[in-house]
């Protein structure tokens, strides 16, 4: 068997010499072709050709291919077959034998052949998608074919059927299935007198296992990796899952006679897919910010994934709700309701399994100035407590027991140590003549989301530039299940381009008198837009040249309107009183970057 080596590099848009790719990232990985044999006919009408692809991708990318076609490039085509339009790899040097059947519309030699995809690389839950085709590559005829020979080839599979018609199987599970080799356009299965031998085997024994019924007294109905028939079809297995979800692969391996009495090897990957269990838990992570210049405000990606308890992604269907929080309440002592594993202050939800409720209780008296109405509560903690935390609406609270009873059902059980906070979604634009409240926005009208089949779903934020520094709180709850499992994400709101750099600072030598500066910081929105940094802190990776800092003052955080004195009000500004430390040189203060920081830190 002769096997020559092509290696295929995709290229962003026109690559030298290795056909083209449209895509919206630069991928510089490659595939490589092994072609098997290329057969014809005797009047050069019907061909048939196999290739192997083998991925040379590094195993953390997933890597699908679709719509897989080869074009002929001379040779009209009247009809075409291809053994697959669709493979996945996941790992570095899988490859897969793809077979290839054509009818011309007149006699023809093919001599060469292109192949195109579309393809979908997956890294770390990023995906990115190209179209690709191939450079030319030589066909070399290896001998003649008849038309039965393509027919035999083509007209055979491996079917393998879920006893109950459902194909996917669930987590730590044992499911029956019929794996048979059959004639696709029958749908009849061969005769076991022609089938001298079957073998299916699992590609990841961490997911899924097979139990062969049929050698009991020999395997005592042990799961393994591996099965092998000889001279049979429709065979019984059995097949074992554990506590991993998602797509697992099974390879199968057939050998039989054809009509001809001539002998053919199939092979065939199988994929059954794995349900996860009952969602669990989420994690939030954000995905960049961008400016909006139509609407003059800023947009905030966030990635919501969902998991099971055995940290596998869901792939139920499943919808979540979305709630922000733009601020938080402060009782009566001034004391801001928000409290978490540095407080010794600690939340309990206590769960009334009678009547599906549940009651919020702190251990300190510190809940007053709470307004049921607008206001809303936020648990959060660790993953045992993953089906108390997320968004709670609430009923009414006592300032005396420091309790407070909840709207929403709970089939929950009761857990302590939680860290909460009491807030609403409007952020007062304390100095403001207009007495201005700011709003969070969600591109959902109703803050519901679907997951989708890997368990995520994006989520973008809006908020104005008013809210640019301040520190905020995204919670996600399950909808319509009767475990409302959630989470809550804590985020300083920020734009990708920070903070306008000032200018450097430059004191001539000889100047014997300190230099006063006052720099207002503006957010750097890429446009013409402009918009001071209010009510937030700003911070500065700065150089000094021959300058002593003899005082620095900055704003502070204003939480109350008597603070709106100065002519600066909310404005994040530094003041500053420079001096030469060298009278007899020149110095600089130079300023690299600056960054917004919220004024609530540990909490």
């Amino acid at each position: 068997m002769r096997y020559l080596i092509y290696t295929l590099l995709i290229f962003i848009f026109n690559s030298c010499g290795g056909g083209n790719i449209k895509s919206s990232v630069d991928v510089d990985e490659k595939f490589t072709l092994y072609p098997n044999k290329s057969l014809i006919d005797a009047e050069h009408k019907e061909f048939y050709m196999e290739f192997y692809i083998q991925n040379e991708y590094s195993d953390n990318i997933d890597v699908e291919l679709s719509k897989i076609a080869l074009d002929l490039n001379s040779c009209r085509i009247e009809r075409e077959t291809i053994s697959h339009d669709f493979l996945k790899f996941t790992e570095r040097g899988e490859r897969e034998k793809i077979g290839y059947r054509a009818e011309f519309l007149k006699p023809c030699l093919p001599t060469s052949f292109t192949m195109s995809s579309d393809v979908e690389l997956t890294f770390s839950g990023t995906k990115n998608s190209a179209i690709y085709k191939s450079n030319s590559l030589p066909i070399e005829i290896d001998g003649n074919i008849t038309h039965e020979d393509i027919v035999s080839i083509f007209d055979y599979g491996v079917i393998l059927k879920a006893q109950d018609n459902e194909a996917k199987i669930g987590l730590n599970s044992r499911k029956r299935y019929k794996l048979a080799l059959v004639n696709l356009d029958s749908n009849r299965s061969v005769i076991p007198e022609r089938i001298h031998k079957i073998e299916i085997f699992t590609t990841d024994p961490s997911k899924i296992k097979i139990i062969d019924p049929n050698n009991y007294e020999t395997n005592g109905g042990e799961a393994l990796d591996s099965a092998s028939f000889e001279n049979m079809n429709d065979i019984d297995i059995y097949v074992q899952t554990y506590n991993k979800s998602g797509l697992a692969d099974l390879k199968v391996n057939a050998n039989y006679t054809n009509n001809r009495g001539e002998l053919y090897d199939l092979n065939r990957t199988l994929s059954l897919t794995i349900l996860s269990g009952e969602p669990m838990a989420f994690s939030i992570n954000s995905a960049g910010t961008q400016y909006n210049y139509d609407t003059k405000w800023f947009e905030q990606k966030f990635l919501i994934s969902a998991s099971d308890k055995y940290n596998n992604i869901v792939n139920i269907a499943s919808k979540i709700n979305v709630s922000a929080m733009a601020d938080f309440v402060k009782s009566s002592s001034g004391e801001r309701l928000l409290f978490g594993k540095y407080s010794s202050i600690k939340g309990s939800i206590v769960a009334d399994k009678e009547n599906h409720e549940a009651e919020f209780r702190v251990n300190s008296p510190i809940l007053s100035n709470i307004d049921p109405v607008r206001d809303f509560l936020f648990l959060f903690g660790d993953v045992k407590s993953g089906e108390a935390l997320g968004k709670w609406d609430i009923d009414s609270y006592d300032i005396d027991s420091s309790g407070m009873k909840l709207v929403d059902s709970y089939y929950g059980e009761s857990h302590t140590n939680l860290g909460f906070a009491v807030g609403h979604n409007y952020y007062s634009e304390i100095c403001s003549s207009e007495s201005k409240e700011w709003e969070l926005e969600i591109d959902s009208t109703d803050g519901i989301y679907q997951l989708d089949e890997r368990g995520k779903t994006y989520v973008t934020l809006k908020f104005p530039a008013y809210m640019v520094g301040k520190k905020i709180a995204l919670a996600v709850n399950f909808s319509g299940r009767e475990k409302r499992s959630g989470e809550v994400h804590f985020e300083t709101l920020h734009n990708f381009k920070g903070i306008k750099t000032p200018e450097s600072i430059k004191i001539d030598a000889n100047s014997s008198e300190p230099i006063d500066i006052f720099i207002p910081f503006e957010i750097d929105t890429g446009s013409d837009d402009r918009f001071y940094v209010k009510n937030a802190k700003v911070v500065c990776d700065y150089r000094l040249n021959n300058i002593r800092i003899l005082t620095f003052k900055q704003n502070k955080h204003i939480e109350n309107v008597s603070q709106c004195g100065n002519e600066n009000g909310e404005i994040a500004f530094w003041d500053l009183r420079l001096e030469l430390e060298d009278i007899g040189a020149s110095g600089s203060f130079i300023f690299n970057e600056c960054q917004v920081a919220s004024f609530i830190d540990k909490f």
